[in-house]
């Protein structure tokens, strides 16, 4: 099914029911679309793209307003023909109009014809209003923080996170209960600056546990493995491998809890890069732990228990809705009793999903990210990023 473009040549259309609310365009191919609505339509509902104006100098560019349509279809990104190089997509709750508005490029980008530069990325839908309660909480806190506060909000936001999103995660945890999340948030930027969390953050994962990043790959196998379907950070943890008496061995607990922070902060950065990659708000990871051979026995040492609630007690004390869901795969029976002790939540825990097949486990990862990011013993059929550098 094809509909002529703004250029002339046709463009192929999506599918009914396609859900765009994201779309990246050479600023080239944005000249080309006048003061003209080019809109391709359909009776099923289905459009194409259709600025209501665009003009682009040499420093400037438009932002493309978009037709939302219903979320049902496929997940992966589709590229379009007509000069576009191809786009970022991605799904949205509900419909949504938008408008159009301008941004000025950064100065350092190049005018030199054919350069890198000299097509810059137009990106729509970078933040969308929150919803009428969460917005008069939103603006509660904000009130509530003065000029003081938010800045030293803004000083602890990682790379690319958008700062009403931060306050929004402070709000969900606290049911929108704006004095709770205030204190929540107070206590977090206390802790951040008594434990030196963005020096933490700016230091090699060997460097925070003290030994070499080898042993720690070998012993506590934590790395980053690609971004689901909804274009969060994928978190792999292979527990049955964690060999937590020899690591306290060869580093203290403080060291082993210190790393956990630098985990959460790696977290924080890759939500960041997202949210600027995509044009929208990542604010959430997928976590995938793996507990095929873990030793229930490291549960009975009392150093080993403690750091556990140690960790989780951070997370949900310091980085709340950060978890969008974990899977829990090659689960012995006794996992899901140690999940609810650790995690009390009754939210949280209504975020994992606990799996013991690898029939069952299989089929969940794939639903989740693309096999194509997962490892090969993973079920997929990319390769692991378990040893690369973080």
């Amino acid at each position: 099914r094809l509909c002529k473009g703004p250029s002339g040549r046709f463009i192929p259309l999506p599918a009914p029911g396609f859900p765009w609310s994201s779309v990246t365009i050479p600023a080239p191919f944005a000249m080309g679309l006048n003061a003209s609505r080019d809109v391709a339509e359909e009776s099923s509902g289905c459009c194409c793209i259709g600025p209501r104006k665009a003009a682009v100098g040499k420093r400037e560019a438009a932002l493309i307003a978009l037709p939302i349509l219903p979320k049902r279809a496929l997940a992966s990104p589709v590229a379009l023909a007509a000069g576009m190089e191809g786009g970022d997509f991605a799904p949205v709750p509900r419909w949504r109009p938008f408008c159009c508005q301008r941004r000025r490029l950064s100065p350092a980008a190049s005018d030199s014809p054919g350069s890198e530069a000299a097509a810059p990325r137009i990106r729509a839908n970078m933040w969308s209003d929150p919803p009428e309660p969460e917005a008069a909480a939103l603006k509660a806190m904000k009130d509530g923080l003065g000029d003081d506060g938010m800045q030293a909000v803004r000083a602890e936001l990682a790379p690319g996170e958008i700062e009403d999103m931060c306050l929004l995660r402070f709000l969900r945890a606290r049911d929108l209960r704006v004095e709770a999340a205030l204190e929540m948030l107070r206590k977090t930027l206390e802790w951040r600056r008594a434990w030196g969390v963005a020096a933490i953050a700016a230091k090699s994962f060997g460097e925070v546990a003290g030994c070499d990043e080898q042993t720690l790959a070998q012993r506590m196998p934590c790395w980053h493995q690609g971004f689901d379907r909804e274009g969060r950070p994928v978190i792999f943890k292979h527990f049955g491998q964690m060999d937590f008496p020899l690591m306290l061995k060869l580093t203290t607990a403080e060291s082993l809890t210190m790393l956990h922070v630098r985990e959460n902060e790696r977290v924080a950065r890759l939500c960041g890069e997202q949210s600027q990659k995509l044009g929208r708000s990542i604010s959430q990871a997928t976590f995938i732990i793996d507990a095929q051979g873990w030793d229930p026995s490291h549960m009975r040492s009392k150093e080993v228990l403690e750091h556990a609630m140690e960790v989780a007690r951070i997370d949900r004390d310091h980085y709340p809705e950060r978890l969008a869901q974990v899977v829990i795969i090659n689960a012995p029976c006794f996992v899901s009793a140690c999940w609810r002790m650790l995690f009390t939540d009754r939210k949280t825990q209504a975020k994992v999903k606990i799996f013991s097949r690898r029939s069952a486990w299989e089929l969940a990862l794939h639903e989740i990210m693309d096999p194509t990011e997962l490892p090969t013993e993973y079920g997929g059929s990319g390769r692991t990023r378990r040893y690369d550098a973080a």
